[in-house]
């Protein structure tokens, strides 16, 4: 019986073994077809290049390409490379864009860096798009020529993990490296100068890293702009000698609500700019105290744009100028700054009783000494122009067209809808006696409402000659002057009903007074100053064209002193020793 079961169960034996051994095989075979050689894995390459053609044929994934010394015009191999290379047509030649590498290295070979220039000036040097672990080691990177409004120098867009070591970077860019969709960037012992639009601009990206870089010699707007990107840092910094278009508020960074910055030692020296940064609570600032102290002075330094003045008033004994950022009121004696308000485009000033009024981008203030009260806010508004009525009405009114009016008893700014309301939309207003009322229509006519109907003197007509009237001056003898751009100063005839124009300023008729006590005619023109004219005498010009753009000219009946609101402060011209003095007062 033993020796019947033996043979039996050995045969069984033997057949799972065969089974086992097949199943083995197959499975052998199956995942050896499915699991990929290590013959069949991506080689990370190494190419050395001598000419541009090599340079741009070489850009691929998994390689470095060694740089060899000398100069690469990377448009003139424009139409050669790969399936990662392609040429977008600019205005004035083919950008090199390089799209979905990986793991490129273009590493510079030597101590004297090889030069990676563009000649089309409106051309970025080097794009990225869509790629994955770059890196530009050891390179100078510009253009042969400067250009203007587009083309910088490096760009990466939806990229992750890029680096720029060691590399210099220089204008003529418009502005050395942007950003957009970027995350794990990191800048390492670079330099970017020459920009001429500015330096950085980084928008939708995460956890971006500038260190032990240099920052030098660029301009001219905005120079570090961050949008909607998060934790944007700078460690060991230098940024120095850079500078901004001065009086129009740019600055060195300009961060929206929904980015932040952090500046971990480094220096930020010598830089002619308007403001550091922006948003100050946006900015931090880690590392030693003395570079806290340094960056805390340059932010709460007052906004240079306070020195850019609509209009000038005397207000009791300040002199109260409206600027692009506010409103100032200086010390008419020591020109002290006694307070600054700040309010957007501040461009109109009344001076009622014992209040001053200011129309401003957004809203109307009154104040009372230098207690102010606000009035008529909208967030739609696009300026608010203050003006008196013939009866001592106080009118606002608004740049689309709309009129409101002062109610004292409920203390209010109302709609109004007058009967001498024009048919366009009024630039300028003024009111005489009688309910006559004058008003201008930009780049159109001078119009006059008397005995219920508008009487219109279209430009370049035979009873008005200018081209692009501005503003209307009632001097104190009731007379009507239209100041106009294109042909000068326009004085009204009501014998002729016509203007006559006075050869006095030919142009660029930007604001005047009447000193009718002394009789003299101030004239301001907008870029050369002002004029004097006095009754048979000749005119006498004052030089005032350091000051570029000037906009008002207040007149103090007492005392004959004028005061000059320009792009660049406020100017105090007054009669001193047989010549007339000036003083310049600034915001600092």
């Amino acid at each position: 019986m033993i020796h019947y079961l033996r043979p039996v169960f050995m045969g069984r034996l033997v057949v799972r073994l065969v089974v086992g051994l097949v199943v083995g095989l197959v499975l052998v075979l199956v995942l050896g077809l499915a699991a990929p050689s290590a013959e069949a894995a991506p080689q990370h390459r190494t190419i050395t290049v001598r000419t541009t053609e090599q340079l741009v044929r070489a850009i691929g994934s998994d390689r470095t390409i060694r740089v060899m010394p000398g100069t690469y015009l990377l448009t003139d191999a424009a139409g050669q490379g790969s399936s990662h290379v392609s040429w977008s047509k600019q205005y004035d030649g083919k950008q090199l864009d390089v799209s979905k590498v990986k793991n490129l290295k273009i590493v510079g070979v030597g101590r004297k860096r090889p030069r990676l220039l563009a000649r089309p000036r409106y051309a970025w040097v080097l794009r990225f798009v869509a790629s994955k672990n770059v890196t530009l080691d050891n390179l100078v990177l510009g253009h042969t020529v400067a250009g203007g409004c587009m083309g910088g120098v490096v760009a990466m867009e939806r990229t992750k993990k890029a680096q720029i070591l060691r590399c210099d970077l220089f204008g003529s860019g418009t502005i050395g490296v942007q950003l957009n969709r970027v995350s794990g960037f990191v800048m390492d012992r670079s330099v970017i100068h020459g920009c001429t639009y500015g330096i950085l601009t980084i928008k939708r990206s995460a956890g971006a890293l500038f260190k032990r870089s240099t920052f030098r010699d660029n301009k001219e707007f905005d120079l570090i702009e961050v949008q909607r990107s998060r934790n944007v840092r700078f460690e060991g910094c230098t940024v120095t000698g850079n500078r901004t278009g001065r009086n129009h508020g740019y600055a060195l960074f300009k961060l929206d609500r929904a980015s932040n910055v952090i500046i971990q030692g480094g220096a930020y020296l010598k830089n002619t700019i308007d403001t550091f940064v922006n948003r100050p609570k946006r900015l931090k600032v880690l590392g030693a105290t003395k570079l806290k102290q340094a960056i805390s002075r340059l932010i709460n330094r007052p906004d240079p744009q306070y020195n850019q003045i609509y209009r000038v008033v005397r207000y009791r004994k300040w002199v109260v100028t409206a600027t692009q950022a506010g409103i100032v009121f200086l010390d008419a004696r020591t020109g002290k700054v006694a307070l600054l308000k700040k309010a957007y485009i501040s461009l109109s000033l009344l001076v009622v009783g014992k209040h001053l009024w200011v129309g401003t981008y957004r809203r109307v203030y009154r104040f009372d000494g230098l207690r102010a009260k606000s009035y008529a806010y909208s967030a739609r508004a696009r300026g608010h122009h203050l003006v008196r009525g013939s009866k001592g009405e106080i009118f606002v009114r608004g740049r689309r067209g709309g009129l409101l009016r002062y109610d004292g008893r409920r203390d209010r700014l109302v709609a109004f809808k007058p009967a001498w309301k024009p048919s366009f939309k009024s630039y300028d207003l003024a009111f005489r006696p009688g309910g006559v009322v004058w008003a201008v229509k930009f780049f159109s006519w001078v119009g006059r409402y008397s005995n219920g109907q508008w009487a219109y003197y279209r430009r370049v007509g035979q009873q008005y000659n200018g081209r692009d009237p501005r503003r209307i001056y009632v001097s104190g003898r009731g007379r009507i002057w239209v100041m106009d751009f294109g042909n000068g100063f326009h004085l009204y005839n009501p014998r002729r009903d016509a203007f006559v124009r006075d050869p006095t300023v030919l142009n660029k008729a930007s604001a005047m007074a009447v000193d009718v006590s002394r009789k003299r005619t101030w004239f301001l023109h907008y870029t050369k100053g002002l004029y004097l004219k006095r009754a048979r005498q000749p005119v006498h010009h004052i030089d005032l064209t350091r000051l570029r753009t000037m906009r008002d000219v207040h007149l103090e009946p007492r005392t004959g002193t004028v005061w000059v609101g320009s792009n660049r402060g406020l100017v105090r011209i007054h009669r001193k020793g047989g010549s007339w003095k000036q003083q310049t007062f600034m915001v600092r």
